[in-house]
């Protein structure tokens, strides 16, 4: 006579399990959208910070330019004119550097949708991106805080003289 095999049908113990298996994925996915909206909740404020940051820098690199051409332009002291090629040269890093950002932040412009009170100024993809490149936002600025440092430096070696 032939073996049969037990019924196939599953216990009340796998049933329990694949049921807590389907609700913890589910907690899992719910945990990581909700941490994902936590982290990218203040990306509009953040965009606008750095954006105004960016246009606080350039103007503050207009008046530094203005104030070096017109010392320039005046004649100055033979024994500075050393220090104006390494000005200009941290100027030109900072110039690239803010320039820079200010390209990365082209990618996250305002979508031009209808804006309600309850829709977020920027979508949900800008936010995601804003997220996602946050290693080249940090980059971008570290580069301008790095040439900033220099021009300053190299401004401290100018006034000591």
């Amino acid at each position: 006579m032939l073996d049969v095999c037990p019924d196939a049908g599953d216990s009340p113990l796998s049933t329990v399990a694949n049921i807590l298996g389907i609700i913890t994925f589910g907690l899992a996915l719910f945990a990581y959208v909700a941490a994902f909206f936590t982290v990218t909740r203040k990306a509009d404020d953040e965009i606008e910070a750095t954006r105004a940051s960016a246009e606080t820098m350039t103007k503050n690199l207009v008046s530094v330019i203005d104030i070096l051409n017109a010392r320039n332009n005046r004649g100055a002291d033979l024994d500075l004119v050393d220090l104006f090629e390494p000005m200009q040269v941290a100027l030109h890093a900072y110039e690239m550097a803010v320039k820079d950002l200010k390209e990365l932040l082209k990618r996250f412009q305002p979508t031009k949708s209808k804006q309600h009170i309850f829709t977020p100024h920027y979508s949900i993809c800008h936010r995601f991106l804003w997220w996602y490149a946050e290693k080249e936002r940090l980059s971008a600025i570290n580069n301008i805080m790095t040439s900033h440092q220099l021009l300053i430096a190299v401004q401290l070696a100018y006034l000591d003289r």
